[in-house]
């Protein structure tokens, strides 16, 4: 397991002083690239290759929040490859090892040329290893699509939100669908299914419908013709 050590800023917490979802997916995305840097498959190594891994699923569990100044271990480890998917888990942690955030995604390697899948070879993932999945209650990869929606506030995806993939950043779709959570929202869990990669230019709808367990949003173009994501924030369990 990949990790590094790191104290939270006041550029990632929320107006009551804590980290907020989207510095965690953000947190999540930096230790899975440095974990890449570590083992000699940086960005460069990959668009040589004309490969890119695309998260294509998350499901994060939100067990606490640590508070501005707090010192928090971030950890990554890939635990499973088959012929389409990389599974990968994450873990916040205070030093002490209490959870604060775990999570489970899904990965797949694009070439990027095409835009296609690639069937995951035995050489791609020997590069990070595998470790042994971590202990949560895991979700199914995808996610029912909501039907009874109310549309939002269309978003036009602009250059502040690309990756080096030239996409929407993984972290942009659950922002977007976190504006129509109520004030008094106690967030337990995220789960995320990517559908189709939102690009520059493309205008995004988000359709929200309040639900018993919590939020769903699916994150649509402006001609409803293309899902980009489904989002579901759930209440924390009592």
């Amino acid at each position: 397991m990949y990790q590094f050590t790191t104290r939270v800023r006041y550029s990632q917490i929320d107006s009551e002083g804590r980290i907020t979802p989207q510095a965690v997916i953000d947190l999540f995305q930096d230790c899975a690239n440095f974990h890449s840097l570590s083992v000699g498959a940086s960005i460069d190594f990959f668009k040589k290759q004309k490969k890119a891994w695309v998260l294509s699923a998350w499901q994060i569990v939100l067990d606490a929040y640590p508070a501005m100044g707090d010192e928090v271990v971030v950890k990554t480890a890939a635990y499973e490859f088959n012929h389409m998917f990389g599974m990968r888990n994450f873990v916040l942690a205070a030093p002490d090892d209490k959870s604060y955030v775990r999570a489970n995604s899904y990965w797949v390697l694009l070439d990027t040329e095409t835009g296609r899948p690639l069937r995951i070879t035995q050489e791609d993932g020997a590069i990070y290893g595998q470790d042994q999945p971590i202990e949560m209650d895991y979700a199914p990869r995808k996610l029912p699509v909501p039907r009874n929606t109310v549309p939002g506030e269309a978003v036009r995806v602009m250059k502040r939100h690309l990756d080096t993939n030239q996409h929407m950043n993984n972290g942009q779709y659950v922002q977007l669908a976190m504006e129509y959570l109520p004030e008094d929202f106690d967030l337990g869990q995220i789960r995320v299914e990517y559908k189709i990669s939102a690009k520059r230019g493309d205008v995004i709808v988000p359709h929200y419908q309040m639900e018993e367990n919590g939020l769903a949003v699916v994150l649509k173009d402006h001609r409803e013709s293309r899902i980009f994501a489904v989002v579901y924030l759930e209440r924390r369990r009592k």
